[in-house]
């Protein structure tokens, strides 16, 4: 199987870069990876509702490039 890795420092900067060559790779039946480098949380002053739907965007965009 044909795979490819992604590395982000922060969630979007993976579809701000390459999206469109993830979903072109996942078309081709490449199997995709990829990895966030940072993590916001409560003691950054983010709130918990914010980082809640925060993760769920970062599943749904997850989903799509798998």
């Amino acid at each position: 199987m044909k795979r490819a890795l992604v590395i982000a420092v922060h969630p979007d900067d993976e579809t701000l870069g390459c999206g469109g060559t993830l979903l072109k790779l996942k078309d081709m039946g490449f199997e995709t990876f990829w990895v966030i480098f940072t993590k916001a949380d409560e003691s950054l002053g983010i709130s918990s509702e914010w980082l809640k739907m925060r993760e769920e965007e970062i599943k749904l965009v997850t989903e799509m490039y798998q």
